[in-house]
């Protein structure tokens, strides 16, 4: 739904662009990046701009990357660049939830979970969301 994430990527230049996403009730998002255009440079506005020590970026590029906010209705706006600015950018953005409330399909889990069952997931979230993006 258009009112659980929206994602806007604009070009700034060649080989430059903006992805903005907007998920008033996530905390966390998610950069995926086609493999055929790494991002060789990223910052986040609003972020401390520094890489943590004995953690470098990788020589060949990104092809994903992690956002996380401390407070609600965050929108994150990245700015990337990428090798070959002759071609365009791809890849999805997505969001995760992890409250269970107006998650449908979890509801309809924990109406019909046996008393004797847990529930529980592989990785972060309930709820994965996504929006594929493209930067001519």
């Amino acid at each position: 739904s258009s009112t659980w994430m929206t994602v806007n990527a604009t070009k700034e230049a060649p080989g430059m662009g903006t992805i903005s996403i907007r998920a008033p009730t996530s905390r966390g998002c998610r950069l995926y990046f086609d493999e055929d255009t790494p991002v060789t440079t990223m910052s986040v506005r609003g972020g401390s701009g520094r890489v943590q020590p004995d953690f470098p970026l990788p020589s060949g590029g990104m092809w994903e990357a992690h956002l996380w906010s401390r407070t609600w209705d965050r929108t994150f706006d990245v700015s990337v660049v990428w090798a070959d600015g002759e071609k365009p950018l791809r890849g999805r953005a997505s969001c995760l939830w992890h409250d269970r409330a107006g998650v449908a399909a979890f509801e309809e889990i924990m109406a019909f979970l046996p008393s004797w069952a847990l529930v529980s997931n592989r990785g972060v979230g309930l709820l994965e969301g996504w929006k594929e993006f493209e930067i001519r």
